[in-house]
């Protein structure tokens, strides 16, 4: 519940590296991070900054460089959270690293991938001057698992579970 201490994630393990023959030449990488607690006002704010740099990581790893099948972001949506950098058939595990601090670095300029022109040069945009899309679309998307009777359920439900009201992830979202 939101007024319960949940202590955040702590995640302090090492890589770990798995192999397979079946995937010689190619590579999946997840980065787990801590990330805000469903519960928290600081939520709804890192789903649009995950947005955002969601497509930043799609333009640089799969749109320029051709290196990834998916390169993206998402979290578990829980109370003490976790998010994660998901890079899915990956053709060139050498780079990755600089790659996504490439994503990120854009993103930590206040910056967003609008196109790759046919230079592979970046067309970027100010976060400032996208944010109401990027906000809209992440309205739509959280609005969006609501629209039946079993979505409503469910948002009551979560709302009496994370919050101790029916009103509880409503009100959050507002």
């Amino acid at each position: 519940l939101k007024d319960e201490t949940v202590a955040p994630v702590s995640i302090k393990k090492r890589p770990l590296v798995l192999t397979h023959g079946a995937a010689q030449g190619t590579g999946y990488f997840y980065r787990a991070f801590a990330a805000p607690s469903v519960t928290s006002d600081e939520y709804i704010p890192f789903l649009v900054a995950r947005k955002i740099y969601d497509q930043t990581m799609h333009n640089v790893l799969r749109a320029k460089y051709g290196m990834c099948y998916v390169a993206g972001n998402t979290d578990f949506g829980i109370v003490p959270n976790i998010g994660f950098e998901i890079l899915y058939r990956c053709n060139d595990p050498t780079d990755i690293k600089a790659r996504v601090a490439e994503a990120r670095n854009i993103t930590a300029e206040g910056k967003y991938i609008l196109d790759v022109d046919k230079n592979g040069d970046y067309v970027l945009a100010d976060i400032e001057a996208g944010f109401e899309g990027f906000r809209n679309t992440q309205i739509n998307a959280l609005y969006g698992n609501y629209m039946t009777a079993t979505g409503m359920a469910g948002l009551i439900n979560e709302s009496i579970l994370m919050f101790g009201n029916p009103d509880g992830l409503e009100n959050q979202l507002n």
